[in-house]
């Protein structure tokens, strides 16, 4: 394949496969995705408005049964948070109603939109090692979908830069791509994506990759230096929803 038409391509707002976005991934300049992706940005949102979200997780309780090796929650002053489908899947399981009927539930005692949490990687070989508490892939999605069909504001997330691959994490984009694809027309869907960075200070899996016997089992960490995660995020933009 040749990474000029893939570039292209991705101009052009076509949704590119796995193995494109694997050979830019691995194969074109930080600087070049940086210009290409401006590029697909421009032709998205025109102008030179840019937004950014500094996001912060601050948890509502000391309660949890996800059992996350990435988290270094301990006693907050502060304790508040919004649902994420993890929040959704265990809710409705719990009360033996479905999603959508659980969604409901919540939009009636005030919930106004769903935030993308509890994402990482959407790959279960991965969420098995991080969080095993936690939905599985699937429910994940499902539940994005049935709040897409409610029209409820969404966001997605990706966790990046511990143990999951290039190919995971790609993967990851087009799962959210395809649920995007889904939703009616008129509806929001996702109105924006927040990736960001493993932050490994005082979490399990820091001890872990300290062990040399452990990376046989979680693999080795890919570190999201500000290289790393300038191309990750340039690769995103060319990736993430074209033609949705």
């Amino acid at each position: 394949m040749n990474t000029e038409k893939i570039l292209h391509k991705a101009i052009e707002l076509e949704a590119l496969s796995l193995d494109e976005g694997m050979l830019i991934y691995e194969q074109v300049p930080t600087n070049e995705l940086m210009l290409v992706a401006n590029e697909c940005r421009q032709k998205q949102v025109p102008g030179n408005q840019v937004g950014w979200i500094i996001d912060r997780n601050v948890n509502i309780t000391n309660v949890c049964i996800s059992g996350c090796q990435f988290c270094n929650f301990r006693y907050p002053d502060l304790k508040l948070h919004t649902l994420g489908p993890p929040e959704v899947a265990f809710l409705a399981k719990k009360e033996r109603k479905s999603f959508r009927e659980t969604l409901e539930i919540l939009v009636k005692s005030g919930m106004d939109s769903l935030p993308g949490a509890g994402a990482e990687i959407l790959s279960d070989r991965v969420r098995k090692i991080l969080s095993p508490g936690k939905c599985n892939t699937q429910d994940w999605l499902d539940v994005m979908r049935e709040a897409h069909k409610m029209n409820l504001v969404t966001s997605a997330t990706m966790m990046f830069g511990h143990i999951e691959t290039k190919a995971e994490r790609l993967e990851h984009l087009i799962r959210l791509r395809e649920v995007q694809s889904e939703k009616p027309e008129e509806n929001y869907g996702f109105v924006t994506f927040v990736p960001w960075p493993f932050m490994d200070a005082g979490t399990v899996l820091q001890q872990r990759f300290c062990n040399v016997c452990a990376l046989a089992v979680y693999g080795r960490r890919d570190r999201a230096s500000a290289k790393r995660h300038s191309k990750h995020l340039n690769c995103q933009r060319l990736f993430a929803f074209g033609s949705c």
